[in-house]
């Protein structure tokens, strides 16, 4: 199997709030988080990864650049959610976190981020993370103001300076990645990262038996160890020939 993913409610919410999307034809894999404690997060997240899609595909018949192709739609996405949410109360304040990745090639991917959703690399070598959140608690790191112990239990840690659908200020991050053919890449939202460490993501990864596999792993770990969120994980071989 190529790419597979699970998505799950928890153990502490009654709404998943998250939305996933597989896009095997064009390539395309990406996570939404509504934003919890805002109205209507998982109508923000939805609005997101179909908007993306929209748009990935309307543009893409311009042949554009991937990583403008990319760019735009995260654009649009956001739009799309000012747009729902005007005139609407109960809408009003949506807002998601997205990431995103696109296959470009043989083994290169297209990673789009605005949020805390997270991509990483696990490889041979190890996990390495491939996007940068946007949160207080990393430029307070970056200050030194926190050390990055402290941040993983600090009760801001969840705090975005940015999310799709929020204001006006909105620059998403894209980036290309070069993967060898053995690499995995891992999209997923912050349900899992708080509730399981990198470590720990990548002997699961490494140690089971399918893609499938890992991912209802991963889920499963993070419910095991509280559960406190809405999961979500997408799992894809970097040299898949077939999605």
């Amino acid at each position: 199997m190529g790419s597979a993913f699970k998505t799950d409610t928890g153990l502490k919410r009654t709404i998943n709030q998250d939305a996933v999307l597989i896009d095997t034809d064009m390539g395309l894999f990406a996570i939404a988080d509504g934003m919890g404690g805002h109205n209507a997060g998982e109508i923000a997240s939805q609005i997101a990864v179909t908007t993306l899609t929209k748009s990935l595909r309307v543009r893409n018949r311009k042949n554009m650049d991937l990583a403008e192709l990319m760019e735009h739609g995260f654009r649009d996405a956001h739009e799309a959610i000012l747009s729902a949410s005007m005139g609407n109360p109960c809408y009003d304040n949506m807002g998601t976190t997205l990431v995103a990745a696109m296959r470009d090639g043989a083994s290169s991917f297209i990673i789009g981020n605005v949020g805390d959703s997270r991509a990483y690399r696990i490889s041979s070598q190890g996990i390495e993370l491939l996007t940068e959140d946007h949160t207080f608690m990393v430029e307070w790191i970056r200050q030194g103001l926190v050390s990055i112990h402290e941040a993983r239990h600090h009760p801001a840690r969840h705090g975005l300076y940015m999310a799709l659908g929020i204001d006006d200020e909105f620059e998403p991050r894209i980036t290309r990645v070069e993967l060898d053919k053995t690499d995995i890449l891992l999209l997923c939202s912050d349900g899992l990262t708080d509730m399981v460490d990198e470590n720990s993501i990548l002997n699961i990864v490494r140690n089971v038996p399918s893609l499938e596999a890992a991912c209802n792993r991963l889920i499963a770990e993070a419910n095991a160890n509280g559960g406190h969120d809405n999961c979500s994980a997408v799992l894809i071989h970097a040299g898949a020939s077939v999605i």
